[in-house]
């Protein structure tokens, strides 16, 4: 959760030039929301049905259903003029979601591999 709060604000540092967050301090408070606490628990909840799922087609489903629920929070943003993007391109956005999901499935991944427990091969001799 600390790794996906870390990436997304390091994403908002980059993308500062770019972008104009509202001056209204309801809005603002929407912004912080979507940005520390829905984002990343969508993330969380993403890799627990991905690694729970069997199926390829499962998964990719999984995975294109919270791409787009990625999406549609950016989108829903931009539109209640929670921010004001001075250059955005719904591609962009994609491609920047696709690899916050693709960077919270190499961490579970590797965290998974950190918490197997050691093989008892060649122990015996």
């Amino acid at each position: 959760m600390l790794i996906s709060i870390a990436a997304r604000n390091y994403t908002t540092i980059l993308a500062l030039q770019l972008i104009h967050i509202t001056e209204d301090s309801i809005l603002f408070i929407v912004f912080l929301i979507h940005r520390e606490i829905i984002g990343p628990f969508l993330v969380l909840m993403f890799i627990n049905l991905y690694w729970k799922t069997q199926s390829g087609v499962k998964r990719v489903s999984v995975f294109s259903i919270f791409l787009i629920c990625l999406l549609g929070m950016d989108l829903f943003s931009l539109m209640s003029g929670v921010i004001t993007f001075l250059d955005w391109n719904l591609i962009k956005a994609g491609i920047g979601n696709l690899a916050f999901l693709i960077a919270g499935l190499g961490l579970s991944r590797g965290i998974m591999y950190l918490k197997q427990e050691p093989t008892k091969y060649g122990k015996g001799i």
